[in-house]
């Protein structure tokens, strides 16, 4: 339970059906003024909610493990060059990982949450997740990189809904936190964005070097690879004619090579650290849909096999917005078939 809306009204709706319902909710680590601080979290409003409800509510303090593993996870990929996304690596071994061990501990069946997608299951333990009813707010990417086992375990009451109908559902019932706003994407960054967390936490990210463009021709200085992504057109601090954008981040040499509109877009990407939700990997080589980021429109892709844990997807056109680290996912119809992580070429 985070206290929004949707958390809130899956918890009503479990209630309704017979359920017997306790809320947990993580308390992950924030960003801080100093190194030593770890900053508190407000559950209040999370335990208003649960008192409505008239359910118990678990605060689980897990800022230790979050700042371990999905923090570092973050800034190792800056790092590295590549531009991690630390939400859909917390999915899978922090958040979900957690409320399952918790539900194991106390002897639950599932956990549920609030997120919009659907999961059918049938009597041999197959495993099947869908895209939400709703499209428009289907989130059935993020929970891409769930596995089987884990899916095997949770449930998903808000998949059949619009997010209209939950917010009405939300006011029907006088829910606290039924004009709740929307959370934000990445829960631990501070206001200004990832700079200053990178800057405080590593002592390799602001590393300057020149910046040139696809000739060679150097037209400025970058602050550190780290500070800039594929396909970046503002703040990159040079003079050109045309709109510069940024096309390649060469590590070694800690070059940003940047270059026009035209110059953008690549028609082959490799993925790695795949994951399949049936527990078996699709018919490869073979033709599907493809998401290279959260919410992004979907592409025709063609998988062919590199290795047992690697495939190279070729589009029929150079996609613009290919960046190594982030998540891919792949879906047949409505169906979620798997994901994996962009890599560097």
């Amino acid at each position: 339970m985070s206290g929004g809306v949707d958390s809130s009204v899956a918890a009503r709706l479990l209630i309704d059906e017979g359920h017997d319902v306790t809320g947990i909710t993580l308390q992950l680590w924030q960003y801080a003024d100093e190194d030593t601080k770890i900053a508190e979290q407000d559950v209040s409003h999370v335990q208003e909610i649960a008192d409505f409800l008239k359910i118990p509510l678990i605060v689980a303090d897990v800022r230790d493990r979050f700042r371990k593993s999905v923090v570092s996870f973050f800034i190792e990929g800056y790092e590295a060059g590549i531009t991690p996304n630390p939400c859909f690596y917390c999915n899978r071994v922090l958040k979900w990982a957690v409320m399952l061990e918790e539900a194991e501990r106390l002897g639950f069946d599932y956990v549920a949450s609030g997120h919009y997608a659907q999961i059918t299951r049938d009597d041999t333990g197959g495993i099947r997740l869908f895209r939400g009813k709703d499209l428009k707010k289907d989130q059935s990417y993020v929970l891409a990189s769930l596995s089987k086992a884990q899916l095997q375990k949770i449930m998903l009451p808000l998949g059949k809904y619009s997010k209209p109908q939950i917010r009405e559902i939300a006011r029907g019932c006088g829910l606290p936190s039924a004009s709740a706003e929307e959370s934000q994407d990445i829960c631990f960054l501070p206001d200004n964005g990832y700079g200053d967390l990178l800057k405080r936490y590593s002592s390799s990210v602001s590393n300057p070097g020149p910046i040139v463009d696809v000739s060679g021709k150097v037209l400025g200085e970058h602050q550190g690879l780290a500070f800039y992504t594929i396909g970046q057109r503002k703040g990159l601090g040079v003079y050109a004619p045309l709109p510069m954008y940024v096309i390649e981040k060469q590590i070694s040499a800690n070059i940003l090579v940047v270059g026009s509109k035209e110059s953008l877009g690549n028609g082959k990407m490799n993925v790695s650290s795949l994951n399949w939700i049936s527990g078996e990997s699709p018919e490869i080589p073979g033709d599907y849909e493809v998401e290279i980021r959260y919410h992004a429109k979907p592409h025709q892709g063609t998988l062919g096999c590199l290795s047992e844990d690697k495939i190279q997807v070729t589009f029929k056109e150079p996609l613009r917005d290919i960046t190594p680290g982030q998540a891919a996912v792949f879906y047949q119809g409505q169906e979620v078939l798997g994901s994996g992580m962009i890599e560097l070429n």
